[in-house]
């Protein structure tokens, strides 16, 4: 599936009306961090912090030098938590959360208000790179892939996490996006279709996890999300792949 300028404008609206409707500003941000079923399953922001940097300390020691990035960060996420290091996020719409959710000191990061598309104007290079449920919502993915590449440090480590679908929800979805459906996600994945492009442009995968077909359906259902409800019940399942690279 292809992405116009047009399609990708649309799924920032909608990112923008997502946050706009999901959170009250008032008592922002214990509301996220402590908040479970939010955006990484059933885990609040710290829960999922520890799952990550457990995972990376496994393929390299993090130094307290390293520079940190997050794409497609949100108005708060893992990297506002990431203690002790270089933290970067980047965000189209970091002007709009920082004025609608602003940060404490301590959760403040370096604002990067631009599209991971952006990325190689930076004359920056970073040891970990994080990519969390964002590789889907972008206008260029493979430009995004290169850049994540050349900008990735030796040695250092990509972290995503990627919703994809199987054959079957590949199908269904590729039909129900030009009648309106789901149009916050530019990009319709499945796990093979994201490690050839992964390979494609030179990333060697190092690690990589998806939950068993039973688990999902049982978290899909339990979601409270109508769309992922109803996938459930007709047995299509979206998983969140997570996976680790190296160059």
């Amino acid at each position: 599936m292809s992405v116009t300028p047009r399609s990708w404008q649309r799924a920032q609206r909608m990112e923008k009306k997502y946050w706009q409707t999901r959170l009250a500003p008032d008592n922002f941000p214990a509301n996220a961090m402590f908040a479970r079923n939010y955006e990484y399953g059933n885990l609040t922001y710290s829960e999922a912090l520890v799952e990550v940097v457990e995972t990376i300390q496994r393929l390299r020691p993090i130094q307290a030098q390293d520079k940190i990035l997050q794409i497609g960060c949100g108005p708060l996420d893992i990297i506002n938590l990431w203690k002790g290091h270089q933290r970067y996020g980047m965000d189209p719409l970091i002007p709009f959360y920082r004025k609608t959710y602003p940060l404490p000191p301590d959760l403040s990061i370096n604002d990067i208000p631009k599209k991971a598309e952006e990325l190689g104007e930076l004359d920056l290079s970073f040891d970990i790179i994080l990519a969390l449920n964002v590789l889907d919502h972008t206008e260029d993915l493979l430009s995004i892939l290169r850049h994540l590449r050349k900008k990735l440090n030796h040695g250092g480590i990509l972290y995503t996490l990627t919703n994809t679908w199987t054959g079957a929800g590949f199908m269904l979805r590729r039909l129900a996006y030009p009648l309106g459906v789901d149009r916050a996600h530019t990009y319709t994945l499945t796990k093979t279709n994201l490690e050839c492009q992964m390979r494609g442009v030179g990333f060697k995968n190092v690690y990589s996890y998806q939950n068993e077909k039973a688990c999902q359906y049982r978290l899909m259902r339990d979601s409270g999300v109508p769309i992922l409800k109803l996938l459930s019940l007709f047995r299509i399942p979206v998983y969140p792949y997570t996976a680790a690279y190296k160059r």
